[in-house]
């Protein structure tokens, strides 16, 4: 497993890779609730401005959260 955390213009991105496959939701080995949840939670905490997003490429699944920076902390 692999972690990045990163800010730059100004938004934090969380980035999460696993070696495997992406299982589709509504696969029997998948409830399809985990990133769906995440994104919701998200958007009201922080705002619809957030994303979660997912690839698969190469051996490798990632999801990558973006959440955006309060301008305060984005200029620092």
């Amino acid at each position: 497993m692999q972690v990045a955390v990163r800010g730059e213009a100004g938004w934090l991105t969380i980035e999460v890779a696993n070696a495997g496959r992406w299982v589709p939701p509504g696969d029997a080995d998948s409830t399809g609730t985990g990133l769906a949840s995440l994104e919701r939670r998200l958007h009201m905490l922080v705002g619809p401005a957030c994303s979660v997003t997912h690839e698969d490429t190469d051996g490798w699944v990632r999801v990558v959260v973006q959440i955006p920076l309060p301008t305060d902390v984005a200029r620092t």
